[in-house]
């Protein structure tokens, strides 16, 4: 069974990724500060935390909420970055590479890491918490 490992969310880390984690034998959402290669990691509101990502869960978009508003905003995006991309262009490429996100143009993988998309499969592999299937109280605490 695949494990939650430090290349799977060090590129979230300048976003504000929040995660699931244990606090004193309690689930509570925090934002991650820092993880480490030693397996460590630190939370903004909590003083200790164990060693390894097996109580971690970060809370991400799955890829099929990318929807049309998201796309256009990045088809925009592109077409400014890249003449050969007109916005059409560029909305096709993303709606079609949407299931692999990781064959998207880098400057694509980063703004959909920013924007919190599971652009590495957590969701599916458990390994990550699908950010609107959270109880409503727990979503409150999460903002």
């Amino acid at each position: 069974m695949e494990t939650l490992k430090l290349h799977h969310i060090a590129p979230y880390l300048p976003y504000g990724l929040k995660c699931q984690t244990v606090d004193r034998g309690e689930v509570v959402i925090s934002e991650l500060n820092a993880a480490y290669s030693d397996n460590s990691y630190t939370f903004m509101n909590i003083v200790e935390s164990e060693k390894g990502f097996d109580d971690i869960k970060p809370l991400l978009k799955p890829m099929s909420a990318l929807n049309i508003s998201y796309v256009a905003e990045l088809a925009r995006y592109v077409s400014t970055l890249d003449e050969k991309y007109t916005i059409e262009i560029a909305m096709k490429m993303i709606e079609e590479r949407k299931s692999k996100p990781l064959n998207m143009p880098y400057v694509i993988v980063q703004i959909l890491l920013q924007w919190h998309f599971d652009v590495f499969g957590l969701i599916d592999k458990g390994l990550a918490k699908n950010i609107f299937e959270l109880e409503t109280e727990t979503l409150i605490e999460a903002q």
